[in-house]
């Protein structure tokens, strides 16, 4: 099974939320092969960032959870249980369709066209407008925040 991460569900990794446990089992207690685009890790800088800017944690604690993200998706992509997929002029070309007909940012349907790209069987997200979008393209997407969606994923795993 491949596992295409959302930055909405990445985040969970390292800030205690709804679905953490179940994206820390993710990382840490299967097989599975994780995927995820070079914009979804500058995104999920950018929300630790602006959840220190609020001040959700100070900024010490902000450098050690920046370093966590990095230093485990490093990890992750030298031992082969991540792909990180590049942005190419073409896969956001690709996109623009999605995001006209579902009314998605540019982000969230480079989100959809790169977990296809990556032959993953799950797109999981925290973003109901991402899942619901996702779901209408015949893309398996998965919320982590939703009971329905966690008991399915763990049935999985």
């Amino acid at each position: 099974m491949k596992v295409y991460l959302d930055t909405s569900a990445w985040v969970k990794r390292y800030l205690h939320e709804v679905g953490t446990p179940l994206v820390d089992r993710l990382f840490d207690d299967t097989p599975a092969g994780l995927s995820a685009s070079f914009w979804n890790l500058g995104e999920a800088l950018g929300v630790l960032d602006r959840r220190c800017g609020r001040g959700d944690y100070s900024r010490r604690r902000l450098t050690d959870l920046s370093g966590a993200l990095l230093g485990e998706t490093l990890s992750l992509v030298e031992t082969g249980r991540m792909d990180l997929h590049p942005v190419s002029a073409e896969l956001l070309a690709r996109a623009w369709p999605t995001l006209l007909r579902d009314h998605l940012y540019q982000a969230d349907a480079l989100q959809m066209e790169t977990c296809r790209e990556s032959e993953s069987d799950i797109l999981l997200t925290a973003d109901r407008a991402l899942s619901a979008a996702s779901r209408r393209a015949g893309i398996r997407a998965l919320n982590p925040e939703e009971e329905r969606d966690r008991r399915e994923l763990e049935r999985m795993l």
